[in-house]
């Protein structure tokens, strides 16, 4: 039976996540990417999926081992979004020169206005399609505020961001 593409699209895009800027710090380079793709995958020990475009700028350092960290962006910071949304920035246009943040102790870039924020390691990856699943241990978590909900996002199509 033939699928209707249409149909497909439609049904995929009822699908909501999160968003989260998703960051790695390699030396003094700080790179991150607007991430939807992302879930819990694991009581115990605590692990996460996260789909990467192999064309964003942390996919190769994330294969490399590098520690990453999931900002959670709530209600509250959608403006945090603006430099990512788009996907990719320019190198002279390195959001990170605006944006307040810190460095925990794992080396995870933590987002002042993030919601939460989740630190993690490559434990291994697959590449199914046009994005790798990058399936990860959490090492570190920070609550910043629990006072605001969420950002949930709903795609207008399935087949596209």
């Amino acid at each position: 039976m033939m699928m209707d593409k249409e149909k497909l699209t439609l049904a995929l895009a009822d699908i909501p996540s999160g968003l989260y800027i998703a960051c790695v710090k390699d030396g003094e380079q700080i790179d991150g990417f607007l991430a939807s793709w992302v879930s819990q995958v694991s009581f115990e020990p605590p692990l996460l999926m996260i789909a990467i475009k192999p064309e964003r700028n942390i996919h190769q350092q994330v294969l490399d081992g590098a520690i990453f960290t999931l900002n959670v962006v709530g209600e509250h910071n959608k403006s945090i979004m603006k430099p990512f949304w788009n996907g990719y920035y320019e190198e002279d246009e390195n959001p990170f020169e605006t944006i307040s943040y810190r460095v925990n102790a794992h080396g995870g870039v933590v987002m002042d206005d993030a919601r939460s924020t989740i630190t993690c390691k490559l434990l291994e990856s697959h590449l199914p399609g046009d994005h790798r699943v990058v399936i990860a241990r959490v090492l570190e978590s920070e609550i910043i505020t629990h006072e605001v909900s969420t950002l949930l996002h709903w795609r207008t199509s399935g087949m596209d961001y």
